[in-house]
């Protein structure tokens, strides 16, 4: 499985500037990433894979694959079920909601 999800890894790109924040086991890891895979990331396109201290993007099959087998080593996988079982807060009952978002903010 090792040899598979590095030979399946996408290559980031050096001129990327983006920090993308996940967490695994209660750590807080870092990879800079460019705008077009941090959209593939939170539309359930890519995953992350971390292992021996590295930080792969792989194909979101190949991530569900690894989450099934090893988990600890599943650092970042969208789970679209999840997010649709959410219960989302309505602006009535929101108690942020008089409190402006700055545009730039980033996790």
């Amino acid at each position: 499985m090792i040899t598979e999800f590095s030979k399946f890894a996408i290559n980031i790109p050096k001129d990327a500037e983006l920090k993308f924040n996940y967490t695994l086991e209660n750590k807080i890891y870092s990879l800079y990433i460019t705008d077009k895979i941090q959209a593939e990331l939170l539309n359930g396109t890519l995953g992350i894979v971390r292992h021996e201290d590295k930080s792969y993007l792989v194909p979101h099959k190949l991530a569900e694959r690894v989450k099934l087998l090893v988990p600890q080593w599943c650092g970042y996988l969208w789970d679209k079920a999840a997010k649709d079982s959410v219960e989302q807060v309505s602006d009535a009952d929101d108690p942020y909601a008089d409190y402006a978002i700055p545009d730039d903010l980033m996790w």
